[in-house]
């Protein structure tokens, strides 16, 4: 049996192969398109960079998407994967602001996104005070 807890809640499942892929979005109820999630996940011996990860993925539907920069940041003593990401379908346009840690045998990814015309707030969010 695989065992997992979540805040109080404690279950088993069947079986040794189940792993763990944890993802938390929070939104505002006044914001649709403003939301901030983490997620968390187990490091894989073929992990890519998340530029690659986000080059690969599908354009939105009657969209595109463009990697606006990437850079390493330090989060901590860890180096961090830092992505800008603007995302088009027909008159929307969303920034996605992507930060990838690594964290003993996982990576925490933390995104925020929102209406790019909004891309400076989603950017303080995300810089160190």
């Amino acid at each position: 049996m695989s065992l997992f807890s979540t805040n109080a809640f404690r279950f088993e499942l069947p079986g040794d192969t189940w792993v763990e892929r944890t993802i938390h979005f929070f939104r505002r109820p006044d914001d649709p398109l403003s939301v901030f999630a983490i997620s968390r996940r187990p490091t894989q011996p073929d992990d890519r960079p998340i530029e690659d990860v986000v080059r690969h993925l599908p354009d939105p539907l009657n969209g595109e998407k463009e990697i606006l920069r990437s850079e390493i940041r330090y989060v901590g003593s860890a180096e961090a994967e830092d992505l800008s990401v603007l995302a088009r379908t027909g008159a929307t346009a969303l920034y996605h602001r992507i930060v990838c840690v690594p964290y003993f045998k996982s990576v925490l990814s933390f995104q925020w996104s929102g209406p790019f015309t909004a891309r400076e707030d989603v950017d303080a969010r995300v810089e160190p005070a």
